[in-house]
């Protein structure tokens, strides 16, 4: 009663001093804002529906937002957590250990025991917002011995046009020294066998690109029928989606070009679960692209 009292005592003062009037009533007299491992610690486990993490932050890390008179948010980070872990992984249970923090003149935050257990018990209706990890995947990757190269790598498998190794490819492939190197490397043409299907290499990846860029399909046909990339267009299709590095090459020339005779390079892949257009789609694809551009 006595902190009540001392809370509704400066209440009164605050607006003298021109200040928001807003006090936390059960955070610990030591409180802090949530580090950033700590924010990091909740994206993860909200990503992944799995609460262990959540204990790796302190008791004490409370974080306060949108401040104002009628815009107050303010939560335990750790409770936080345990509610978006709860809402990715449909656990109720693991709303109980959610503690909310009461403030005066009021906390507009949602981190609460009932609201966690009411959306799960709706199956997260009309509740979209999650933390998002990537927004401190950079930092933390380097924190945890990622290198560049590590960090680049997954970038481009995540997204192969907006990522770094793509934008150097952008800023250097006008140049002839480049173009000259990409047509030096060495060739990758072999016999298609259904045993020897591999993920392609970086000599392939950096061929396709520049053989679509130039139109070229000599260049396609140094990629190996055997290589695929994985989910290498970003499409509707499933992540673990395999698709035919050079089959994608000739048919992407082809449609370009109008030039439908590549589409007779395209091998037939449909038993070995990589993705590949067909020799009859490649051609339709032609004959659409090129009624679209008035051919």
């Amino acid at each position: 009663m006595k902190h009540v009292r001392m809370a509704l005592a400066f209440l009164l003062l605050l607006p003298l001093g021109g200040c928001a009037p807003h006090v936390n009533l059960n955070t610990p007299s030591d409180w802090r804002p949530p580090n950033e491992h700590e924010v990091f610690y909740t994206a993860i486990a909200a990503d992944f529906g799995e609460p262990g993490l959540c204990e790796k932050i302190a008791g004490r890390a409370v974080d306060e937002s949108n401040p104002g008179m009628r815009g107050w948010v303010v939560s335990y980070q750790r409770s936080t957590c345990y509610f978006y872990a709860a809402l990715k992984a449909r656990k109720e249970a693991w709303c109980e250990p959610i503690r909310s923090v009461i403030a005066i003149p009021w906390n507009k935050s949602n981190i609460s025991k009932s609201v966690c257990r009411q959306v799960v018990r709706d199956q997260g209706q009309g509740y979209g917002y999650s933390p998002d990890p990537f927004s401190y995947l950079d930092g933390m990757m380097k924190e945890m011995g990622y290198s560049d190269e590590d960090r680049y790598e997954g970038q481009y498998s995540l997204n192969p046009v907006n990522n770094e190794v793509y934008r150097f490819y952008a800023s250097v492939r006008e140049t002839a020294a480049f173009r000259a190197r990409v047509h030096d490397l060495p060739t990758y043409a072999e016999a298609f066998a259904a045993d020897r299907l591999r993920p392609a290499t970086d000599q392939e990846v950096l061929t396709q690109l520049l053989a679509i860029d130039d139109s070229s399909a000599e260049l396609c046909q140094k990629i190996s029928p055997n290589s695929f990339a994985e989910d290498w267009y970003g499409s509707d299709r499933p992540s673990s989606s395999k698709i035919a590095l050079r089959n994608a090459c000739l048919a992407s020339v082809a449609a370009k070009t109008g030039q439908a005779a590549w589409c007779a390079k395209i091998i037939p892949l449909k038993s070995t679960g990589i993705y590949s257009l067909s020799t009859e789609e490649c051609r339709t694809s032609v004959a659409v692209q090129a009624r679209q551009g008035g051919r």
